[in-house]
């Protein structure tokens, strides 16, 4: 029997800009979906709420409907985004708000995703926890120069990690990462959505957590929200997490 679960903290910002959403369908398969807003506290808010609902919304609309389920994902997507654009154009306070969205389709134990933004997802297995889709966020880009010697540790300090090279904003999405049937879940592993706000936790303490085989899946997700708030950043942004296994 398939198994998932979700929590969430704000940190320490007045406001949860963070929201998700799963779907189950008759053949089994299964659809979840998570938003980290941004652009002030009401905007991102409404951002990852406006992005989250119309991305079900039409995903149900279209899949099985003479469409393939990357077309479903991708259009979903770019519904999504015009759905925040239409609200900026009908309220100017909304005029910078954004969001970054990531979804996980599973059937028959095939992942497929899209995502925008640095919101990860993660596959937790056997051999450890590894990252599925890609960070569209300038911290990576910064740090994959270093690795590739283009510039110095402290020139990509120096950088605006904190900013994104691609977001649903209602402009066009420069750059998607769409996989279709991309990953194998075996029974034993995690398919894990969360915002990066969970990425306050090092990786060693996320796997041993996840990884804890007592735990049910409801209290897996509750000690990641807990231990990123027993850290007592300062700055702590909001943080969810998201978990699905087939068992």
């Amino acid at each position: 029997m398939a198994m998932l679960a979700g929590a969430q903290t704000q940190g320490t910002r007045a406001y949860q800009e963070d929201a998700w959403q799963a779907v189950d369908f008759e053949n089994g398969s299964k659809l979840i979906i998570l938003a980290d807003g941004m652009g002030g506290h009401a905007g991102g808010a409404l951002a990852a709420e406006i992005a989250v609902k119309v991305f079900v919304s039409s995903f149900q609309e279209s899949w099985g409907q003479n469409e393939s389920l990357g077309q479903t994902l991708h259009g979903s997507l770019l519904d999504a985004n015009e759905a925040i654009k239409k609200k900026q154009l009908q309220d100017i306070r909304y005029q910078s708000m954004g969001t970054t969205l990531v979804s996980a389709f599973v059937f028959d134990n095939l992942v497929s995703w899209v995502s925008v933004g640095d919101s990860p997802l993660w596959l937790l297995g056997r051999k450890g926890i590894r990252r599925l889709n890609e960070n569209h966020s300038v911290a990576y880009l910064l740090d994959q120069m270093v690795d590739a010697g283009k510039i110095t540790l402290k020139e990509a300090e120096r950088g605006n990690r904190n900013a994104l090279r691609s977001a649903l904003t209602g402009d066009q999405i420069s750059l998607i990462d769409l996989k279709v049937n991309s990953i194998k879940i075996d029974i034993d592993d995690t398919l894990v959505l969360a915002s990066d706000g969970v990425e306050s936790l090092s990786q060693d303490r996320l796997v041993e957590i996840l990884g804890d085989k007592i735990m049910s899946p409801a209290d897996k997700a509750s000690k990641v929200v807990a231990s990123v708030d027993d850290l007592r950043n300062q700055n702590q942004d909001n943080a969810t997490v998201v978990l699905y296994s087939e068992r």
